[in-house]
């Protein structure tokens, strides 16, 4: 947890020297900001990070009154997999109650996006593979004596060995376990099932090495777009809480990336600083924008006066460009 200027920045003292960091078992560390005064009424937003696939919360959920949160008024959001991790909480039987609002930036959908729907008893078959043809071992004796630097070497064969020939995409994702996840992410919404909240869903023009511009006015819409837009119709539909609907289509200054994949948290998360990129006024004043627009959902539940919620008779998209 922070506590000032006087706290380690991410609770050990890590390597500055290079992006690359040192692996370390030793890392299940939670780090908390807070404001200066709290009172317990502090509303409280949970970032998932993206990248791989993590679930777990409890800890804010339990402990919130000692840093000043409020437990009734927790926002779940992140980007990419971390979208789909938040999907996935929405989905689950074991969340009720401990989620106010969720946010899900290029990774949320209905009908059309990134989810997979894996079995438990698939998913093993996939874990075999690692254990008995990259890490060679016959029992859980031997996988429990194999290290991590062993385990981190035989990650890039095993993704070459399943990833295109076998799987055709994403498969270390959230499993149909009947735990956590006991059905499709698709047949859950089906059955009226997902967390009546209200959510924030939407996407980048250029996500995911997509080189044209994606939404409903230019007359093409990718899986990210269209799953997005299928989404916030699928909620309205249920007759749950409202969802809002964005596209991210600013050109980021400095290359031809263009609007790419990851590229608005800069904004939503007001970080521009901590870029090379020669930034520009309307740059900070989108920052600006979309950082009251994320607070005041986080808050409220309405990302304010100027974004309308998605309805069948008005497919209202907010646009940050």
């Amino acid at each position: 947890m922070q506590k000032g200027n006087d706290a380690e920045p991410y609770g050990k003292d890590l390597d500055q020297t290079g992006f690359e960091r040192a692996m370390d078992e030793d890392c299940l560390y939670l780090n908390i900001w807070v404001p200066k005064n709290t009172d317990g009424t502090t509303s409280i937003a949970i970032w998932i990070h993206g990248g791989a696939f993590l679930g777990g919360y409890a800890t804010e959920m339990e402990n919130a009154k000692a840093f000043g949160g409020d437990p009734d008024n927790i926002t779940i959001f992140r980007q990419s997999a971390g979208a789909m991790s938040v999907q996935t909480l929405c989905s689950s039987e074991r969340v009720k109650g401990k989620v106010a609002k969720a946010i899900m930036q290029s990774g949320g959908s209905y009908g059309l996006g990134l989810h997979r729907d894996i079995p438990q008893a698939e998913q093993e078959t996939y874990g075999k593979v690692f254990t008995d043809e990259i890490l060679k071992v016959n029992s859980l004796e031997e996988l429990r004596a194999v290290s991590q630097e062993s385990i981190l070497d035989g990650m890039d064969p095993f993704l070459g060995r399943m990833m295109m020939p076998v799987t055709h995409g994403l498969f270390l994702t959230p499993t149909m376990d009947g735990y956590v996840l006991d059905d499709s992410y698709y047949k859950i919404m089906d059955d009226n099932r997902l967390l009546d909240i209200p959510y924030i869903i939407g996407w980048n023009d250029n996500d995911l090495d997509i080189q044209e511009p994606c939404g409903p006015k230019d007359g093409k819409e990718t899986f990210l777009c269209q799953g997005s837009r299928n989404f916030a119709a699928k909620i309205e539909e249920l007759g749950r809480q409202p969802a809002y609907v964005y596209r991210f289509s600013r050109k980021l200054p400095g290359d031809d990336w263009g609007a790419y994949h990851s590229a608005e948290l800069f904004y939503m998360s007001g970080t521009l600083d901590r870029c090379w990129r020669p930034w520009e006024d309307h740059d900070r004043a989108l920052s600006a924008e979309m950082l009251d627009a994320w607070t005041d959902f986080m808050k409220t539940g309405n990302p304010g006066e100027h974004w309308n919620p998605y309805r069948k008779d008005d497919e209202f998209i907010k646009v940050f460009e």
